[in-house]
C-alpha cells in the first residue's frame, strides 16, 4: 500500500528531469515549487485535514516543451480552520499542459481563500491550462473565496478556470435523517464522496484507492 508522504519532508524546490514521469502523494499542505524540463510529467495528489491556521503555496513552472503537470487536491477544514492557498502555473515553452483540480469541504466557521493563477510567456504556443475549485459548505458560518487569474501572453495558449460552491440542502438532510442516519454520518458520507470524486481521474489505481480510503476514515 502507498501511504501519503508528509508535505514537510519534501524539498521546497523539486526539478522533474527531461522525459521523466514522477508521482507525489502528499499529506498536509506546505510550500513547494516544481520545475519541469522537456517532456517531463508530474502527478501530484495532496490530501489535508485542517483544524488550525495554515498556508499552502504550490508553484509549477513548465519550462520544457511538452511538459505536463496534473494536480489533485482535497481538503477538509474543521471549526476554527483558516487556509490561505495559492496555486500558480507558468507555461514557458510550447505544447505544455497543466490541470489543477482542488476540492474542499468546510465545517462550522472555517475560512478558505484560494488563488489560482495560470500564466504563459510568449513562446508557450499550443499550451493548455485549467484550474478548477469546487467546495461544499457544511457549516453556517463557513466562508470560501476563490480568486482565479489568467495572465496569458501567448495568442496560441488555451486556458480556463471555474469555481463552484455547493450546500447540503435541508431536503437532503431530512431524507437521510428520516432513514436513521445521524447528522455526523450524513456529513461524512456527503463530503467523503465529494472529496474523493477526482480519484476516478487519477491514473494510478493504488493512489486513487488510498485517496478514497483517506476520506472515508476521517
Amino acid at each position: 500500500m502507498i501511504h501519503p508522504t508528509p508535505a514537510t519532508t519534501l524539498p521546497e524546490i523539486i526539478t522533474i528531469l527531461a522525459g521523466e514521469t514522477r508521482w507525489y502523494f502528499v499529506h498536509e499542505v506546505a510550500r513547494h515549487s516544481f520545475i519541469l524540463e522537456k517532456d517531463a510529467t508530474l502527478y501530484c495528489v495532496v490530501l489535508a485535514h485542517i483544524s488550525d491556521e495554515r498556508a499552502w503555496d504550490l508553484s509549477l513552472s513548465l519550462e520544457g516543451a511538452g511538459s505536463r503537470a496534473y494536480i489533485f487536491g482535497a481538503v477538509i477544514m474543521e471549526e476554527g480552520a483558516r487556509l490561505d492557498a495559492q496555486c500558480s502555473v507558468q507555461h514557458s515553452a510550447p505544447d505544455t499542459e497543466s490541470h489543477v483540480s482542488l476540492r474542499s469541504a468546510l465545517f462550522a466557521d472555517a475560512v478558505l481563500t484560494c488563488r489560482g493563477i495560470i500564466g504563459s510567456k510568449k513562446g508557450a504556443r499550443g499550451g493548455k491550462g485549467a484550474f478548477h475549485h469546487k467546495s461544499i459548505i457544511l457549516g453556517e458560518s463557513a466562508q470560501v473565496k476563490t480568486i482565479p487569474s489568467l495572465e496569458i501572453c501567448s495568442d496560441e495558449m488555451s486556458a480556463h478556470h471555474s469555481a463552484t460552491i455547493d450546500l447540503l440542502s435541508p431536503e437532503q438532510l431530512w431524507y437521510a435523517q428520516s432513514r436513521g442516519i445521524s447528522l455526523s454520518d450524513v456529513h461524512r458520507l456527503y463530503y467523503s464522496g465529494f472529496l474523493a470524486h477526482d480519484a476516478q481521474g487519477i491514473p494510478h489505481p493504488e493512489i486513487a484507492e488510498n485517496m478514497r480510503s483517506y476520506f472515508s476514515l476521517q
